[in-house]
């Protein structure tokens, strides 16, 4: 069943010109979905403790539809089974990029982030990248694709020094647990998401995504703190780990 519907759950997602509440949710809404999963259109008002109580199931969806902010007027939702296992359906093959050792992987087509180690995918969950266009800075703003190494691993409370533009210090926005991987500044980060591609260039994913991303790099790299690498410590990064992020077309 599952390799009937493959490109449906798995495969690239293609995004239609009008904007909607959750556009990954949507596009998935319109194909067909396999048994025991539906489609919800979400009443406004509601919030996410309301209409799905249990918090593992909660955080199951939410994770599937690439969102954990709260909901917009006439906003649809993918709810798969409650039982169903995570890493069956990644939008990620089970094995691969079996040239490195470990390997963190971005889909921005797929919104989506993957971990695997000696080839093999050990655990994956929602991410967004760069915008096509910002308007606010009147250029394209996705995330470079490539293949990259970290260079910094900050605390729960880094913020961003260039947006939004002009901001000070407080007034900048949050990029909880950042890791950088451009000398010009992208990095992961913890924030908030809808099921679209949404930032300036950064790779955003899930509170306690970032923080199992963080102390995953930072215990390759030997760094139990904070802060840019050491020499020895980018040295290790270039060796035992790399981020890789795939193109969006």
């Amino acid at each position: 069943m599952w390799k009937r519907i493959g490109l449906a759950l798995g495969g690239v997602v293609l995004w239609s010109s009008m904007a909607a509440a959750n556009q990954f949710a949507e596009q998935m809404c319109r194909q067909e979905l396999p048994t025991g999963w539906r489609c919800v259109d979400v009443a406004a008002g509601t919030n996410w403790q309301e209409l799905v109580p249990n918090a593992e199931y909660r955080d199951l969806i939410q994770r599937y539809n690439r969102q954990n902010t709260s909901f917009r007027y006439d906003q649809q939702l993918v709810v798969p089974p409650f039982d169903i296992d995570w890493n069956s359906i990644a939008p990620f093959p089970q094995s691969g990029y079996a040239d490195a050792y470990d390997t963190i992987v971005f889909d921005p087509r797929n919104l989506a982030w993957a971990h695997y180690l000696n080839g093999q995918l050990i655990a994956w969950g929602p991410a967004v990248g760069g915008k096509d266009w910002c308007a606010n800075i009147g250029r394209e703003c996705r995330t470079d694709v490539g293949v990259f190494h970290f260079t910094e691993a900050a605390n729960a409370n880094r913020r961003s020094s260039a947006y939004p533009i002009g901001c000070h210090g407080s007034s900048c926005a949050p990029m909880p647990r950042f890791l950088r991987f451009t000398n010009w500044g992208q990095g992961i980060h913890a924030r908030s998401m809808r099921g679209a591609n949404a930032s300036h260039g950064c790779v955003g994913v899930f509170a306690a995504d970032s923080i199992y991303l963080s102390g995953h790099v930072r215990a390759r790299v030997g760094k139990s703190g904070y802060g840019y690498f050491t020499q020895s410590q980018l040295i290790a990064s270039q060796s035992n780990v790399r981020f890789i992020v795939l193109p969006y077309e």
